[in-house]
């Protein structure tokens, strides 16, 4: 009789081993779709608790290639979602919900965005802990959070302070309108299910020499200043976003040389 209760432990620790093993070792592309529907990639490599995405997007919004995994401790509450992060712009957050009510949480980090005149470089949008509810068709259900964007200096008035705001739905696209504290600038960022996006800048200004050489790089004259406004798809995003982190990689590879070679040269 005691064999017997000892060889049924024994199978059973076996099996508790092996559907750890199991679950260790499983392959994060065989479940990213139901723990985290909308979130969606061209290549998922790795398992559940340590994985990689490539070519990563949520619904309509350029991700990027992350580490990615289940988050544990939503688990634990009895919720699934997966975390990604990102390094080379920093880009972090958790994806999860329903197929009816996909949530993008916490999402933190940077994405350039080309909505300047032609031969200006690209603003820096930066989310801190975004939130953001879609529905089957990517239409916007909800949203929180906060969202500022870096301007670079422009001719005649240098250095642009930042502009910040909050997301809100708009039907079934995803509206925000960022400002500084004056109004002098203003900056109105869509974006409308099936990856079309619009931008407009605004820049109240009454020094006509000013207006005159923004005008001549592409600005348009207002009644009140200027104005620049640009529209794109998702597409436009992903591509100036790939090539933002491959200028990020290659400054970094460069500096890492130099130092190397810094310390490694002999004094002569």
């Amino acid at each position: 009789m005691e064999t017997g209760k000892h060889r049924l432990w024994w199978a059973i620790a076996a099996l508790a081993v092996a559907f750890a093993l199991f679950i260790k070792f499983l392959p994060l592309k065989l479940v990213l779709r139901q723990v985290a529907p909308g979130l969606e990639a061209n290549k998922v490599e790795g398992s559940i608790w340590n994985g990689q995405l490539r070519g990563a997007r949520y619904g309509d919004f350029p991700i990027g290639d992350v580490d990615a995994g289940l988050e544990f401790g939503r688990l634990l509450s009895g919720e699934a979602s997966v975390r990604f992060k990102r390094l080379n712009p920093v880009l972090s957050g958790s994806a999860g919900g329903t197929f009816d009510d996909r949530r993008l949480d916490a999402l933190s980090g940077k994405l350039p965005l080309a909505i300047l005149p032609a031969g200006l470089p690209p603003i820096t949008l930066s989310f801190d802990h975004l939130t953001v509810h879609l529905g089957l068709d990517n239409d916007c259900l909800a949203t929180s959070g906060t969202v500022t964007a870096s301007l670079p200096a422009l001719p005649g008035i240098g250095e642009l302070p930042v502009l910040s705001g909050g997301p809100h739905c708009d039907g079934k696209a995803i509206i925000v309108p960022l400002a500084t504290p004056d109004g002098s600038f203003t900056l109105d960022l869509g974006l409308a299910p099936g990856g079309r996006w619009r931008a407009g800048l605004g820049i109240r200004i009454d020094n006509k020499l000013v207006v005159g050489v923004l005008e001549a790089i592409g600005f348009t004259a207002t009644a009140d200043g200027v104005r620049t406004d640009s529209s794109g798809t998702i597409e436009d995003l992903r591509a100036l976003e790939t090539a933002v982190r491959a200028e990020i990689s290659r400054e970094t590879t460069t500096h890492a040389s130099a130092a190397g070679q810094g310390l490694t040269a002999s004094p002569e």
